[in-house]
């Protein structure tokens, strides 16, 4: 079983970017029940690396608590900025996680749209 989509993990629909103000966080919700792997790709125009940042943090059994601190990648983070696009990869173990939310975080002077594309596996 696997899954594939965009920023509003949607899937199989494409989407435009979505914009972020400076300094803002905008976050979806993503439900990984039954899934052992989220791999998760983001971009946003950037005039440094670091002004995109990404946060994955789990949902508690609840399904609206959120966990004080963020998940561990299970790979190493790779960001990189390039031709003005920073661009983030990370993979993130799943089990037992049932919701988690993804924040992209805009830290660059002026509002920017980013684009995150997530697949699931189990």
């Amino acid at each position: 079983m696997a899954e594939v989509g965009t920023h509003d993990y949607t899937s199989g629909k494409t989407h435009d970017a979505v914009s972020i103000n400076s300094g803002a966080t905008s976050s979806v919700d993503l439900v990984t029940q039954g899934y052992e792997r989220l791999d998760l790709l983001a971009r946003m125009p950037a005039g440094a690396s670091g002004d995109l940042v990404v946060n994955v943090q789990a949902y508690e059994n609840d399904g609206t608590t959120l966990f004080a601190v963020n998940l561990p990648t299970d790979q190493a983070v790779a960001t990189a900025l390039a031709s003005g696009v920073d661009r983030y990869f990370a993979t993130f173990k799943l089990g037992g996680i049932n919701k988690v939310s993804v924040q992209v975080t805009n830290n660059n002077a002026s509002p920017r749209a980013a684009t995150v594309t997530y697949y699931l596996a189990d």
